[in-house]
């Protein structure tokens, strides 16, 4: 790409991180993944400010992060003024997030050609359109302070093909490349975005998967379609990756500690075997597209002006 194209597309900048203890927003935080990294900005010495839907079905986590500067928040991340909730942290309770992580979701499953649109707009409602409020939201604050790191909880299946994931896949992929492109937008004001690409845990998710409400057409039974549908039904998946070292990785890239050091213009973490097969699948995927059309593709331009 010539350098008339390339430079506003450069995402590279010289991150820094203040030496003091962070307030972190997590989204997401009455199991999984959320819960499990809440801990661990605790005990590394963060403020947490955790949150939930509905508190209620989980007053003893409530009251695990209620002392100490620390605190439990309600948030309906498919509200559409979810936000307000950075503007009242931020202005009247003198709270500035350093770190917002959003982790917040539920799946929907089935094959693709059955899904309603409505199906797919609850489906995007949670995993694109209330992060990037979150985000929007915090941002102007961030950009004031010249500091401020938003993770995005993604998923694996962002990154790759998989039967049967097409709207949660599709959903996490346009989170993907939003917040890559927010990135670019916000580097200079020494905001960082990452996202987070884990591929199978046992995070409790697996046991609240939601499916379409129409049936399956019986051809799909018996291809990759349905075969996966049955699998996730059954329980029986690999769940092979391990939260607590998950959680663990995510926080020393998010701080670029111990293995995260030097790796602060990372946009994507993917953790699990899995999510490393898709990333080298994507990457031959893109090393055969360039093999194939690179001439074609560089014929379609005019000539260079004299």
């Amino acid at each position: 790409m010539s350098n008339s194209v390339a430079w506003y597309m450069d995402a590279t900048a010289t991150y820094t991180i203040p030496a003091r203890p962070l307030t972190w927003l997590i989204t997401g935080c009455s199991s999984g993944f959320g819960l499990a990294l809440a801990r661990v900005v605790r005990a590394q010495g963060h403020r947490v400010i955790a949150s939930s839907r509905n508190p209620a079905k989980t007053p003893e986590l409530v009251a695990e992060f209620s002392a100490d500067n620390h605190r439990w928040e309600t948030l309906d991340i498919d509200n559409p003024d979810c936000g307000s909730l950075i503007k009242k942290l931020e202005e009247q309770d003198d709270v500035h997030v350093d770190v917002l992580v959003n982790n917040a979701g539920w799946a929907l499953y089935g094959a693709a050609e059955h899904f309603t649109e409505d199906e797919v707009k609850r489906q995007f409602e949670t995993l694109l359109f209330a992060p990037f409020r979150l985000t929007r939201a915090v941002m102007p604050y961030m950009r004031a302070r010249k500091f401020g790191i938003v993770v995005n909880i993604s998923s694996a299946s962002s990154l790759a093909a998989i039967p049967a994931m097409s709207i949660y896949g599709g959903a996490k992929a346009a989170l993907d490349a939003v917040m890559k492109t927010f990135a670019v937008e916000v580097k200079d004001f020494n905001v960082r975005m990452l996202n987070v690409n884990p591929g199978t845990f046992d995070t409790g998710m697996t046991h609240q998967l939601q499916y379409q409400a129409a049936e399956v057409d019986p051809a799909y039974n018996e291809v990759n379609t349905g075969k996966m549908l049955a699998l996730m039904k059954s329980g029986q998946g690999d769940l092979r990756g391990d939260v607590a070292k998950g959680v663990q990785a995510m926080y020393d890239v998010i701080m670029g500690v111990g293995p995260g050091e030097g790796h602060l213009n990372e946009k994507h973490l993917p953790l699990g075997l899995g999510a490393a097969y898709f990333v080298s699948q994507q990457a031959a995927a893109a090393q055969s597209t360039l093999a194939a059309f690179r001439e074609l593709a560089k014929s379609c331009d005019k000539p260079p002006k004299a």
